[in-house]
């Protein structure tokens, strides 16, 4: 039950919701090419659903969870690529779709967004990350107002135990990336702590575990393990509600997104390890997907495959034992194999590329957003909302 999404190079999204058995799942993935297409098979096949806008540096796309036609998308409109937007908002950038895509309808947010949520408890409320703060909307994107959260926002995530708890990440140029924390569904935030790196570049949405609310797991670029001089990790645990973190040991490399089975307990974590080839010298990139069964203990390395890196992890809402990962060319080696959605249908062990061999993507494109919902989701009962939090 949270909702992720990344910037910048990335462009990724997250969103997880509780299972609901019996039922089926759906997917959407928005690529680069500005499209949007659907699976009801559990990605074996694909349908282009469309997209009205003009082409996108980056998009990000988030589901209701508990209407699986009503879909929203935050578009960086290449017209205005690099502008500040705000008062003057420029070409359209935001869109919702309420008949499964078929009809649109476009309108302005304050900023283009580099990370949406949408909040598990109240879907109504949506958050929208920009390079200028943290936004919210308490009419489902109809309008939206500012929060006390500004700078530029890497990371949202949700407690799916604790209604109006959420955790946003931050970059700022020249100062050490900040954890915050609201508790009145985004309306103020409190810095909880930096962690301190000299080589860190981005933290994202931090994913709290559905069955202990104080623990929590980010995911980081280039990050060194503080007193660990001769190791490398990318990935890292809180177990005091994001007060202080722990580098995980052996995690090397980059992580974009991590998720939490509120089923088995079983935690994932995508990203992406760099190693010398010896024979050419040059750099070359795996994705793969670190796996843990044990509460964060012991973790389990899987390849997936192809020159990309896993940008965003989806469990399978009514399987248990599959998973997806979009992933997107790795920046080093320009526009290289392996971009598409992979599936696993036995946690994680082995992939399949499914979006590529459909004959959708080419290998040179990139997916922005994933998302995976349950087309049988019960709608929660929301609390009551007014501007300034919970009434």
């Amino acid at each position: 039950m949270k909702t992720l999404t990344a910037s910048f190079l990335f462009c990724i999204n997250l969103t997880v919701f509780a299972p609901n058995v019996g039922g089926a799942t759906v997917l959407y993935v928005f690529s680069s090419r500005e499209q949007l297409y659907r699976s009801d098979d559990r990605a074996k096949t694909w349908q282009l659903v469309g997209f009205p806008g003009e082409p996108c540096s980056s998009s990000v796309v988030a589901v209701d969870p508990t209407n699986t036609s009503t879909i929203y998308i935050s578009c960086q409109p290449v017209s205005a690529k690099g502008s500040a937007g705000g008062a003057n908002p420029g070409p359209i950038n935001f869109y919702r779709s309420t008949d499964g895509g078929v009809t649109w309808t476009a309108s302005h947010a304050p900023y283009p967004g580099q990370r949406l949520a949408i909040d598990p408890t109240s879907p109504n409320i949506l958050y929208l990350g920009t390079g200028f703060g943290l936004f919210r909307s308490v009419d489902s994107a109809s309008t939206w107002a500012a929060t006390t959260l500004t700078g530029a926002i890497t990371g949202i995530g949700t407690d799916p135990q604790q209604p109006g708890v959420l955790y946003a990440t931050t970059y700022v140029l020249g100062a050490l990336p900040g954890v915050y924390k609201s508790t009145d569904f985004g309306v103020t935030w409190t810095l909880l702590t930096h962690i301190q790196s000299s080589i860190i570049t981005f933290m994202f949405s931090a994913a709290v575990d559905p069955r202990n609310s104080n623990v929590l797991y980010l995911p980081t670029t280039r990050q060194g393990c503080p007193g660990q001089p001769n190791s490398n990790c990318g990935l890292f645990r809180s177990t005091d509600a994001g007060k202080t973190w722990q580098g995980i040991s052996g995690s090397a490399g980059d992580f974009y997104s991590v998720v939490i089975d509120p089923r088995n307990g079983a935690i994932y974590a995508g990203g992406v390890f760099t190693t010398l080839d010896a024979g050419s010298s040059s750099l070359v990139s795996h994705a793969r997907v670190l796996k843990s069964t044990d509460g964060g203990t012991t973790w389990a390395q899987n390849s997936i495959g192809g020159s990309s890196f896993s940008v965003e992890l989806q469990l399978d809402p009514e399987v248990e034992t599959t998973i997806y990962s979009g992933q997107s060319p790795y920046a080093l080696e320009g526009s290289g194999p392996g971009a598409g959605v992979y599936s696993s249908t036995n946690g994680g062990v082995a992939w399949t590329l499914s979006f590529v061999a459909s004959g959708l993507l080419v290998s040179d494109d990139k997916v922005h957003s994933l998302v995976a919902v349950s087309l049988k989701s019960t709608p929660p009962s929301p609390p009551a909302i007014s501007t300034n939090g919970v009434v």
